[in-house]
């Protein structure tokens, strides 16, 4: 190798990228052998000195990609310019750097990971606090300890705790595989190699589809809690429920064996239930479903009662209220309405 000391053995000779006459540019550093300057001449100076040799270099920067009498190229970064005359470093293209941090590559995508990574995580404990639990609750946990992980290191590199580009791509790869697989879909270049002197290829293929897959947060079907006052559970329904398919009545167990008897219990709109019971009636129809025909992220102590629709049901969207009488066998169970 060599070794470059400006000023002291290397002059820099500038590039005017206005000059070039396009508006994207690929700049290249060649170094060529300078001749010895008048300054570090030693003539009539300690004569009996030995003379150490001393190597001079001219750093030529240009958009040609060779030069007459070059000794080393290197390709240092791609330039492109604004619709308002303005330059700027371009994705396209990063130098086989030693550290992450320590330069402007990179950095423009490293700040849109920092703020998508920080909504995400959000969005992530949102997501949590809906679920009741279950498979679905573990992954999103799995996935919001990958999502502190990855906010630790890119806030590191920030803080100048510069690490070198693998650990970063090994760092996206991972979180992306694992939003991959909480989303249930195949990720996509999770077993590619990781290529130093195309490191803006590498670091690109994974972060651009892990911002999109984290801007792009499944939305679940809802569902709402029953609230118990004065021995009455009640819930207020939201208005989207009306042009909902089809809704379903949740009951989240205790413990998976247990057993439940909803044989006395009538669900009624609150405006109806008292009459409900004082004449009889049957209330809202429920008809309780082994294996619901859809995919869902429940656990297996919630069983399912799909909602007859019926003059009941019509009662309940029309007051947007659905309500039941306490019981003894509800006991220490949790209720809840689900509609898609």
């Amino acid at each position: 190798g060599i070794q470059l000391n400006i000023p002291e053995n290397t002059r820099v000779a500038p590039l005017n990228l206005g000059l070039v006459g396009s508006t994207k540019v690929s700049v290249y550093c060649h170094f060529v052998k300078g001749k010895r300057r008048k300054e570090d001449e030693t003539d009539g100076w300690q004569d009996s000195a030995p003379e150490i040799p001393k190597e001079y270099y001219d750093l030529v920067l240009s958009s040609e990609q060779s030069t007459q009498g070059v000794y080393e190229s290197i390709k240092l970064a791609v330039f492109e310019k604004s619709p308002d005359d303005v330059w700027g470093l371009s994705d396209d293209y990063i130098p086989p750097l030693l550290q992450m941090g320590t330069t402007p590559f990179f950095t423009k995508k490293l700040d849109e990971l920092i703020d998508v990574l920080e909504f995400f995580h959000y969005n992530l404990a949102m997501e949590a606090s809906g679920y009741l639990s279950g498979d679905a609750l573990m992954s999103i946990k799995s996935c919001m300890k990958g999502s502190l992980k990855m906010q630790r290191l890119l806030a590191n590199i920030k803080a100048q705790i510069h690490c070198h580009p693998y650990m970063l791509y090994e760092a996206l790869n991972d979180f992306y595989t694992e939003i991959c697989y909480y989303k249930r879909m195949i990720p996509e270049n999770a077993t590619q190699v990781y290529k130093h002197d195309q490191l803006a290829v590498c670091l690109n293929r994974l972060a651009n589809p892990l911002i999109q897959q984290m801007k792009m947060m499944e939305s679940k079907s809802p569902y709402l809690s029953f609230e118990y006052k004065d021995g009455i559970f009640h819930l207020n329904l939201p208005p989207e429920v009306r042009s909902a398919q089809e809704a379903y009545f949740l009951i989240q167990k205790a413990h998976v064996g247990d057993q439940l008897d909803l044989s006395d219990l009538k669900l009624g709109s609150m405006s109806r239930i008292s009459m409900i019971h004082r004449i009889s009636l049957p209330g809202l129809p429920l008809k309780k479903v082994q294996r619901p025909p859809f995919q869902h992220s429940f656990g297996a102590e919630v069983e399912f009662f799909k909602i007859v629709e019926g003059e009941e049901w019509d009662y309940a969207l029309r007051d947007l209220s659905l309500s039941f009488y306490k019981r003894s066998q509800l006991e220490g169970v949790e209720c809840f309405l689900y509609w898609r």
